[in-house]
């Protein structure tokens, strides 16, 4: 029992001993642990400020480098302005030495012996033999101008001309500002000059002399007169399409400076020879073009009436004698009438899609026109016309028809294949299934004119060349005739 006891006390002296040295780990343990956390704290700390301190490097080192470059951008321009300015100096000098070469060629060639030192031993040059010292201008021959003059004139073309002429003549011959100053004190004549010597203070150099001459000497109303001018300018007879369209052109380019190409190619075709202006409408876009083809055209209507009497001289008409109404013997007054047949309509064999239809040249209609029932046979499957840009079709009989729809189509005549637009009618306001119309023959007006096989059907009405009044039921004068497309094109 006492030994029990005994064990138990030193069991317990054990155990307080082993709680101790636990104790004495774990404040060890504590101790190490609030080392490292101080250790990191410091490291943070010291990092934070490192990241700081490159931060500050790096903004002063940026700032360091934009004014390096700022710098060297400033340089730079300096150095490009400086060239620039060298340059332009050369180039005034350049101008100006050219100048004084271009007025010392308008003076007489002077002539002058050259000196010869003393110890040469070449001979001096007697009287006849002194040679011409031509300046270096004077190689080439100069343009003999005068600067254009302007006086009374109460015109306005007259006020624009001059203008004209003299930047033609400040082109060719530039003038200082105070040269031109001079010269325009001796060509202003009569009012004008009145004129000039009250506003000469006010002017120093051409651009302000145009603008207050033309404000001072143009009418209020000079766009306005422009304008009626050219409204009323028309083809006058036997005037070429060459030389109207031209000087149309230049009308419409006096009145409105940026009026586009295709508007000036508009107001000449409507102000043109009618005939002539619908055989080009849809076909040309430049005036340029404008003029090639019609002159083209013009010079096939100048070759008709000789293509017209070799055609009667080579197939004479045919004269048959008038019988007598009360026997078979013919009159004793030899009456000749001339047989006349019927006019033939010229059909065309064309393909459309494949599928062939006979196509009548109309030459009195505009647009080329097709039936319902033709479209309906040639139509793809789902394929639906469009909206024709044509509100109305006025017909031979005076009545007005709206065309259902327009559709464009590939056409084959002959050897000649071309997309043609047709304007769809209803049956009953056709006689044809197919017309050909003007647009047709503006396409290629040549093409179905080549060709041997329509060619002679052209010549088959040659008892009468002339054209006939037209069947009623076709567009705008009806179905034509050898002879009316022959007409036509004249």
């Amino acid at each position: 029992m006492y030994l029990n006891e005994a064990e138990d006390e030193n069991d317990g002296a054990g155990n307080d001993m082993g709680m101790e040295r636990v104790f004495e780990e774990l404040n060890t343990l504590k101790g190490t642990v609030d080392a490292l956390e101080t250790r990191l704290k410091e490291t943070v700390d010291s990092a934070l400020s490192r990241e700081e301190g490159l931060r500050a490097a790096m903004d002063v080192m940026a700032g360091e480098f934009k004014k390096y470059v700022d710098g060297k951008l400033q340089r730079f321009d300096e150095v490009v302005t400086d060239c620039l300015l060298r340059r332009d100096q050369r180039w005034t000098e350049e101008l100006k030495r050219i100048q004084s070469k271009s007025r010392m060629s308008w003076g007489p060639v002077s002539y002058s012996t050259p000196s010869i030192p003393a110890h040469s031993s070449h001979r001096r040059l007697s009287a006849d033999e002194t040679c011409p010292t031509v300046p270096p201008a004077a190689a080439r021959p100069p343009i003999r101008m005068e600067f254009p003059q302007f006086g009374e004139s109460r015109n306005s073309s007259d006020v624009t001309d001059f203008v004209e002429q003299c930047e033609n003549f400040l082109t060719l011959r530039p003038l200082s500002d105070i040269e031109l100053m001079g010269t325009l004190n001796t060509v202003l004549k009569g009012p004008a000059r009145s004129w000039w010597l009250a506003a000469r203070s006010k002017i120093s150099n051409w651009t302000d002399f145009r603008k207050s001459f033309l404000e001072a000497f143009l009418p209020m109303d000079y766009q306005a007169e422009i304008e009626d001018q050219l409204r009323t300018n028309v083809q006058a007879p036997g005037q070429c399409l060459r030389d109207f369209a031209y000087d149309h052109r230049a009308l419409c380019l006096k009145w409105r400076p940026d009026m586009t190409e295709a508007d000036m190619v508009r107001r000449i075709l409507n102000a043109c020879n009618p005939r002539l202006a619908s055989g080009l409408r849809g076909t040309v876009t430049t005036v340029e073009q404008l003029v090639k083809v019609g002159s083209l055209i013009e010079k096939d209507w100048s070759n008709t009436k000789d293509y017209w009497s070799r055609v009667q001289q080579s197939h004479p008409p045919k004269r048959v004698g008038k019988k007598n109404d009360h026997g078979p013997n013919r009159s004793s007054g030899g009456d000749v009438a001339t047989a006349l047949g019927e006019p033939s309509l010229l059909v065309m064999p064309v393909y459309l899609r494949g599928s062939k239809a006979d196509a009548v040249l109309d030459s009195g209609c505009t647009y080329s026109l097709m039936s319902h029932s033709l479209w309906k046979a040639i139509k793809k499957d789902g394929e639906i016309l469009a909206s024709s840009e044509i509100p109305k079709f006025v017909m031979a009989n005076g009545q007005e028809n709206k065309a259902l729809g327009k559709a464009t189509l590939l056409f084959c005549l002959h050897d000649f294949h071309g997309m043609l637009g047709v304007h769809v009618l209803a049956d009953d306001n056709l006689c044809m299934p197919l017309l050909l119309g003007l647009d047709f023959m503006s396409i290629k007006s040549n093409a179905a004119l080549e060709s041997q096989a329509t060619f002679s059907e052209l010549l088959r009405c040659r008892t009468n060349p002339h054209c006939h009044s037209p069947p009623a039921g076709s567009a705008r004068g009806g179905a034509a005739t050898a002879a009316e497309v022959v007409q036509c094109l004249d």
